[in-house]
């Protein structure tokens, strides 16, 4: 299966996926966001539930879907139909390969520091799926860590990183040269060697607190 058969099954010419990727684009930047209601019109929500589902309960190999889900996903960014089959393929340990997830950690770290349609669901899917669920906290945290795209892609991953219990933040895993940037705009009594405002209860619960999403804590 490919992306042009997707598109042959559900008759999509190309002003029909333009127009489609333009609603999708549009309601995903703030994904997720207290008092942002963006929602995709029910022909749409149905048409993609109906391509996901082609996708994800096909025959085709994993190595496959994974590829095809994040072509859909680029074409058509959107947390729910796009993203939430990578979180139910892992925990439910039908993803379990570590190329396979390795390929998926890297995509997400890329997506952080992309534009915001993409940038915005997968903040969002991280931090309500992975990052809130036990079970799969802990090999996401280090995965998406030790598969960084860069500098900004670490900076995003940590603003979306409110669950993820302290004791994997406060791991010695991020490069040094995050240190400096890390601090900034922390208060004075966090200092500025390596990430002692992790260790600081007070942050912590603000860090919690503060959570930027609907669903979040």
């Amino acid at each position: 299966m490919t992306l042009n058969d997707i598109f042959q099954t559900y008759s999509l010419s190309a002003s029909d996926i333009d127009r489609l990727s333009k609603e999708a684009r549009d309601t995903s930047i703030d994904c997720g966001r207290k008092g942002v209601n963006g929602q995709l019109s029910s022909g749409t929500w149905n048409l993609f539930d109906e391509i996901s589902d082609k996708v994800w309960y096909s025959s085709m190999a994993n190595a496959q879907k994974i590829l095809l889900g994040f072509q859909l996903y680029e074409i058509f960014p959107g947390y729910y139909h796009f993203l939430t089959p990578f979180y139910h393929g892992i925990k439910n340990k039908e993803i379990a390969n570590p190329g396979e997830k390795e390929m998926i950690w890297k995509r997400f770290m890329k997506y952080l520091a992309s534009e915001s349609y993409y940038a915005d669901p997968v903040g969002y899917f991280l931090w309500v799926e992975f990052f809130e669920d036990e079970t799969t906290v802990r090999d996401t945290w280090q995965g998406l860590v030790n598969n960084y795209a860069s500098k900004k892609s670490l900076l995003c991953l940590l603003g979306h990183a409110g669950p993820v219990p302290f004791d994997l933040k406060e791991q010695k895993i991020i490069p040094p040269f995050l240190h400096t940037s890390l601090t900034t705009g922390i208060p004075p009594k966090a200092g500025a060697e390596g990430f002692p405002w992790l260790h600081s209860h007070a942050i912590q619960k603000e860090v919690v607190q503060s959570a930027p999403y609907r669903h979040g804590p």
